[in-house]
């Protein structure tokens, strides 16, 4: 099940903007695509809108997000 794009890409950019706020400022887009086991460029795919995120990956992120914030 995937997410329309303009939804995703929403969806993507707003998670990985707060996942990144509670990381350390070293992290980088390419340790996020490996903690979600993607490539770096799916990643960049979804935050330009080119490809659908799956729902999956947005529940991952909700995750990952909930768990640095705690």
């Amino acid at each position: 099940m995937y997410l329309g794009r303009e939804e995703g890409q929403r969806a993507v950019k707003q998670l990985l903007a707060s996942y990144l706020f509670y990381t350390s400022p070293q992290e980088t887009y390419k340790q996020v695509a490996e903690s979600l086991g993607v490539h770096e460029r799916t990643l960049y795919k979804w935050l330009s809108g080119h490809t659908r995120v799956p729902i999956g990956i947005i529940r991952l992120l909700e995750l990952m997000v909930a768990q640095k914030s705690v």
